[in-house]
């Protein structure tokens, strides 16, 4: 951290000290000045004073910015760190939760309490007078959060004013996923039979992964020696103003998302006589053919839009099979993981194979499968401990 020291006087005894705080979101230098009386000595002393405080976090600039404005500035330097997705989905959020809330209110004067009540306010009337649910309010939380953050970061604040705030509990019960049961899960594949897009149901169906992840999944991720899948990125498709979209590899958001997923021998089979319908379709395009290396592209190589694959192909598969229109293309994810569990696959197992953040996270989601469960480990136990004195 630099500064400097200016002379605003003939007689040599007042000064201008200057301190840089860095860069703000346009790119314009950020200085924090305090004029000083006295001796030029004293000047310097004074100001390595000031660095010292700016760099251990005692002195903080005072966060004259309004808060709107602070949250838009800072959105667009942290686009750089966001897939672009998440940052369309911060910008939504701040746009929604956030917008004229706390109007032209200073950041230096945003406190708990003005956000707490901004929380609470979301929970009682919400969005035209429909109450926002607790995951709704813990998203716009995080944003803020983050944000603010920054502030801190960049000595605008000297704390954090939403890391004390409460998420109000609305009373919402988590919504039971929608998952196949195992005879349910037998007619969907019964229904795929012959289908062109068969093998990437299927693949959604063994694997639970996202369909981000399996739309995005190349060859050489694949391992059909080993029978292993190696899960590293996912395929995004940010939302132009323009109505068009474009599409491009990212990150998963989080390690656990990275992971490599064990399938069995006999969808490594059928992955590999899918390899080898894909290079001769290749083969006969030629050079209409886009190579991506994806394992399942478009008819053309091109990676292929969920939403189409899910109204165009998903949902005329349930018709056929019989099943209900409520299942969505996410469902074929929680059918896998609810499958498992039902049969016994320990939760931290499913759990690793979904990339979830933790075995908590999966135990919440899949609460209304571990009843089940705990039936299940009892006749085992009795069975275990009590067949040899029948």
């Amino acid at each position: 951290m630099k500064g400097s020291v200016v002379k605003r006087d003939k007689r040599g005894t007042t000064w201008l000290l200057r301190v840089s705080l860095g860069r703000n979101a346009e790119g314009k230098r950020i200085y924090r000045t305090e004029t000083f009386h006295g001796s030029e000595k004293d000047a310097h002393k004074r100001l390595r004073t000031l660095i010292r405080e700016y760099e251990t976090g005692i002195a903080v600039e005072p966060g004259s910015v309004p808060v709107q404005t602070f949250l838009q500035d800072w959105l667009k330097i942290a686009k750089g760190e966001l897939s672009p997705r998440t940052a369309e989905s911060y910008e939504e959020t701040i746009k929604l939760r956030f917008g004229g809330v706390f109007g032209i209110t200073p950041l230096s004067k945003l406190t708990p309490l003005l956000i707490q009540k901004h929380y609470l306010e979301m929970a009682e009337k919400g969005v035209k007078g429909k109450p926002l649910g607790q995951a709704t309010i813990k998203r716009a939380h995080a944003v803020l959060h983050r944000a603010l953050g920054y502030a801190v970061e960049m000595r605008m604040l000297a704390v954090n004013p939403a890391s004390n705030v409460k998420i109000p509990k609305t009373g919402e019960r988590r919504e039971k996923v929608m998952s196949f049961t195992s005879e349910q899960a037998g007619r969907f594949l019964q229904a795929l039979d012959g289908h062109p897009y068969r093998m990437i149901l299927t693949f959604a169906l063994v694997t639970g992964m996202r369909p981000s992840e399996y739309i995005g999944l190349t060859w050489d991720r694949v391992d059909l020696v080993k029978n292993t899948v190696r899960v590293d990125r996912t395929i995004i498709r940010p939302r132009k103003g323009d109505g068009t979209a474009s599409w491009q590899f990212w990150e998963p958001k989080t390690k656990n998302s990275r992971r490599t997923v064990t399938i069995p021998a006999h969808l490594s089979e059928q992955l590999r006589f899918h390899k080898s319908q894909q290079n001769a379709i290749r083969l006969q395009l030629g050079a209409e053919w886009q190579d991506n290396n994806l394992v399942f592209p478009s008819q053309v190589g091109t990676p292929l839009q969920a939403d189409n694959l899910a109204t165009r192909v998903f949902k005329p598969i349930l018709a056929k099979a019989g099943l209900p229109s409520t299942f969505t293309l996410y469902s074929l994810r929680h059918s896998s993981a609810s499958l498992l569990l039902s049969e016994g696959v320990p939760v931290q197992v499913v759990s690793e194979r979904l990339g979830h953040s933790s075995t908590a996270f999966t135990m919440d989601v899949y609460a209304s499968v571990l009843p089940g469960m705990q039936e299940v480990a009892a006749d085992k136990l009795g069975h275990l401990l009590f067949a040899a004195v029948r």
